[in-house]
């Protein structure tokens, strides 16, 4: 059951400088890929008081070859406080009418969605009102893609005041817009009618499938609350309209899951029912510790009965799979990551956690640290009826300073296959072990790739070393360009201000 390794050396990327001039403008994410372009998006920093955010954005497309073709603003109707996404040739630009002038206050103004077309051309805007004076919102609106692409599903989350110690209830409002931006949905869902009252619903989520809107989250139970842990789907085929299709108890307290929405109608949903434990350390001696994987597969076509299967991870996985045995105790988690190939979902768990030291100097001030630390990577294969084929993991211990914050692994489908790429220390990867480091630098970590099959045969190969040009890949932000292209950004971090310059670099697999 030992996962096999292959490493060769392969030159590293060819790392291209962003144009970004720091007192001018900073580039800030890629929000769209297609007809080989690329559009990014840009900021300008707030040189005059009280400037509204939209003139401080502007969007540039550059060709395959990532030369610059073009640049523009964004409308003048766009929201104040907001974010870019692109859903097919559309740019969908959501946030709130409120300009962030005050970082603590909340989002106590209308929420607005505003679509243009490539150019940046209004097309269609929609508005979220709030309904009182104490009602505020719960961040930006989120947007959701449907499996095939053929649907944006935009949701405002009002939070409205509650009880004196009530948890206050939410109101999902949902916008659903087809690939020609006609809107062929709307609707509100207020939590405590659906869930009851003083309920939190965690891992949220949305789809559009068959006609219906799907609605996924759960709810971990509440102190001595009698009503246990508990994972709900619900379809809705009209507005006010659902059917509870899945409402599934869990034994133990929390709940962690992600979704998968499948364009041929199924919805897997998998994760772990675990305690409240301790990040950082190893989560208990065998026996003692309480975690169990769950695995899910709803039929929204056809509405057959669930398959639902659980398995108790300290008693089970340890037994089955002795060689993993420490690594299980210590690193295997709720997901990361969700990939469904051929009807088969693959699992991918990355532990990481992050430790804050605060130090007092002679003269009375304070100054902290963050480590972030990095354990192995848990890979699962489950059959179409939630079997489990396979279960790997790739040793790792990775300790970073703040670059990494956001992770450091990450998965994508190519063909039958899953690429998965990761940071890690050259002996690790070349060994196929985990060897400790006492003393560790950012820039000793390499970015690795790990090719895995459908059967479970891992090989790994080195890609780039950070400290060849001080360039850190961000894994997270990691765009795949087709079955084996990727854009890579990169950022060289300068002096102890955290500035930096960003980086594009392509990857192509073998």
């Amino acid at each position: 059951m030992m996962t096999v390794l292959i490493v060769n050396a392969q030159s590293g990327l060819k790392w291209q400088k962003i144009d970004s001039f720091k007192e001018k403008y900073n580039f800030e994410y890629f929000i769209r890929t297609g007809n080989n372009t690329y559009d990014a998006v840009f900021t300008i920093p707030h040189n005059k008081p009280f400037q509204a955010t939209q003139h401080n954005i502007f969007i540039r497309s550059y060709d395959k070859n990532m030369v610059q073709v073009s640049e523009r603003g964004i409308p003048a109707e766009s929201p104040r406080t907001l974010y870019i996404a692109g859903f097919r040739n559309f740019n969908v630009l959501a946030g709130n009418m409120d300009e962030g002038k005050n970082p603590f206050s909340k989002f106590s103004k209308d929420e607005k969605v505003l679509i243009a077309d490539e150019n940046m051309n209004p097309l269609t805007e929609s508005t979220f009102p709030l309904h009182g004076k104490r009602n505020y919102f719960d961040g930006l609106p989120t947007l959701y893609a449907s499996p095939d692409s053929s649907f944006l599903i935009v949701v405002a989350s009002e939070v409205l005041p509650g009880k004196p110690m009530k948890q206050p209830p939410m109101i999902y409002y949902v916008n659903v817009y087809d690939k020609s931006m006609k809107m062929v949905w709307t609707d509100s869902i207020k939590t405590e009618q659906v869930f009851g009252e003083d309920v939190v619903l965690n891992n949220v989520s949305f789809s559009f499938i068959e006609n219906k809107l799907l609605f996924a989250c759960s709810i971990d139970k509440k102190g001595f609350s009698k009503t246990p842990a508990q994972l709900f789907l619900l379809e809705y085929e009209k507005p006010q309209s659902y059917k509870m299709v899945l409402k599934e108890d869990f034994p133990i307290d929390l709940i962690s899951f992600q979704v998968v929405y499948n364009t041929n109608g199924m919805v897997y949903l998998s994760g772990t029912n675990h305690q409240n434990t301790n990040e950082g350390g190893v989560m208990g001696l065998p026996g003692m510790t309480k975690r169990k994987l769950f695995y899910i597969k709803v039929d929204i076509k056809n509405g057959s009965a669930p398959v639902i299967k659980n398995y108790d991870i300290d008693k089970d996985f340890t037994a089955k799979y002795p060689d993993y045995k420490l690594q299980l105790m210590e690193s295997f988690r709720y997901p990361t990551q969700l990939l469904v190939i051929n009807d088969n979902l693959y699992y991918i768990s990355e532990h990481r956690y992050s430790s804050t030291t605060t130090t007092r100097s002679a003269s009375g001030s304070t100054s902290s640290t963050t480590t972030y630390y990095f354990k192995a990577i848990t890979i699962i294969k489950f059959d179409e009826n939630g079997g489990i084929q396979w279960l790997k993991m790739i040793p790792r211990t990775v300790e970073t300073g703040g670059i990494y914050a956001q992770g450091i692994c990450k998965a994508f489908r190519t063909g039958n296959d899953i690429c998965l790429f990761y940071y890690d220390y050259l002996e690790n990867v070349t060994s196929g072990r985990n060897i400790p480091r006492l003393i560790s630098s950012d820039l000793k970590l390499w970015l690795a790739k790990a090719m895995i099959s459908s059967d479970g045969e891992i090989h790994s190969r080195v890609v780039s070393n950070i400290g060849d040009d001080k360039v850190a890949t961000e894994i997270p932000n990691m765009i795949q360009l087709g079955d084996t292209r990727f854009l890579v950004i990169g950022r060289r971090y300068i002096g102890i201000n955290a500035a930096f310059d960003v980086y594009y670099s392509f990857y192509d697999l073998d």
